[in-house]
């Protein structure tokens, strides 16, 4: 079971079992009674020949696009085909075979609803993984081209040297003599 086609396989068995049980000698005589035989052999068809090989590849690559969206475009066309028994089911159908294509027409509606979202879901995630990459790859990129940054070189520094400071020289003072003494004459 496949989770892409397993609600779309469940849905499509009920549809194929209830198109099957209809009792067209049932309904009123017309030409609604005889599009709907030409419509309910076309749904038989398509479900015995057209939809499993569609299923088939999906499930072998479940995550590409191509390979899944050709069974969306069927279900939906064979969704189509079926509102239109419906239709005429309820104009010349008796009421439990009305009862039951009403219920194999919504259990449809909900495998379209739930392939839909997955696919959607499918994308989303695809186109997220290729904005990564192209944003990684430009993030490469752009490194490979960015100049190398330039080579160390060995320089050894040269010790910084303290000047000393310079002498001032100024004008030696030559001693000034003691100032002489005088001593009193005595008289």
């Amino acid at each position: 079971r496949d989770l892409h086609s397993f609600p779309t396989r469940r849905s499509s068995d009920l549809v194929q079992q209830t198109v099957a049980a209809l009792k067209l000698d049932r309904w009123k005589k017309g030409t609604v009674r005889d599009e709907a035989g030409s419509n309910i052999s076309a749904i038989q068809r398509d479900l015995q020949e057209t939809l499993p090989p569609l299923l088939k590849t999906a499930d072998a690559s479940p995550s590409a696009i191509s390979k899944v969206l050709p069974v969306s475009r069927n279900i939906d066309a064979l969704y189509d085909v079926l509102v239109h028994v419906f239709e005429a089911a309820r104009v010349s159908a008796p009421g439990d075979q009305v009862g039951q294509l009403q219920q194999a027409m919504g259990s449809l509606e909900k495998a379209r609803v739930a392939f839909g979202n997955r696919l959607q879901d499918t994308a989303t995630a695809q186109e997220k993984q290729i904005v990564d990459l192209r944003t990684s790859l430009q993030t490469q990129t752009a490194r490979a081209a960015a100049p190398p940054p330039p080579a160390p070189t060995c320089v050894t520094p040269t010790p910084v040297r303290k000047k000393k400071p310079k002498a001032t020289t100024t004008p030696a003072k030559t001693p000034t003599p003691p100032p002489a003494t005088t001593t009193p004459k005595t008289p």
